[in-house]
């Protein structure tokens, strides 16, 4: 299983890009609420990063140690 991912994985990761092009206009900031957008939409993978980053925080918080 792991071999087929990393076999897919050079592909996917010429696509990623951290920084823009020259000319390339950046997008507009989301803001603290983006609209929630239903499907495959960027507003939706917006609103899936921010809950799993607070489910991150929380379940840290709730195992930590002092």
């Amino acid at each position: 299983c792991s071999l087929v991912s990393l076999r897919g994985s050079p592909r996917f990761l010429s696509r990623i890009r951290l920084l823009l092009e020259p000319g390339e206009a950046d997008e507009e900031p989301a803001g603290l609420f983006p609209p929630f957008e239903p499907g495959l939409t960027k507003g939706a993978e917006l609103w899936n990063s921010r809950v799993d980053y607070v489910g991150s925080l929380l379940f840290g918080w709730r195992f930590r140690r002092y």
